[in-house]
């Protein structure tokens, strides 16, 4: 029997999680720069997200700085918005 997979992501998502240390990365280079492949079957060691420079969202994904305020702007803007529309 097939092995369930340990986290659920949207279809089409960009998102890259690790099976090893369960963490999730927006993009898959930040995803393989947390990795560190040893010689040997199974190798695989997980850095720490803070230790490359990395913050995680309010959703747990491991995201640049930048990225997290770039997300936080949009949501900023989308609630005004949604406040205009309720006040027209």
């Amino acid at each position: 029997m097939p092995s369930k997979p340990c986290c659920s992501l949207p279809f089409g998502s960009n998102l890259n999680h690790c099976a090893k240390c369960h963490q999730t990365f927006t993009s898959l280079t930040m995803f393989d720069k947390h990795q560190e492949v040893q010689k040997g079957p199974g190798r695989v060691l997980c850095r720490p997200p803070e230790a490359l420079g990395l913050v995680r969202d309010t959703k747990g994904v491991w995201r640049t700085p930048e990225g997290v305020e770039s997300l936080y702007r949009r949501m900023g803007m989308m609630e005004q918005a949604r406040k205009q529309r309720s006040v027209a």
